[in-house]
């Protein structure tokens, strides 16, 4: 029974190291200097950019998106 909890736990834990496992994160600042300046048309058409993106590393992902 001990060799089965240890088994368990050795599983486990290699289970989640492989989930850290991929691609580094692409920190981005969430204010950005020119932000005060932009127009709302420029707002909305870098919100759909980052939507897009998002879309796409889901796809690569294997994510169900819509």
């Amino acid at each position: 029974m001990i060799r089965f909890s240890t088994n368990l736990g050795v599983a486990s834990a290699g289970l989640l190291l492989i989930g850290c496992a991929g691609r580094a994160p692409d920190m981005v600042p969430i204010v950005q200097v020119n932000d005060p300046v932009l127009t709302c048309d420029q707002i909305v058409a870098e919100a759909k950019i980052n939507n897009d993106r998002i879309t796409e590393l889901a796809r690569e992902e294997g994510w169900k998106v819509t």
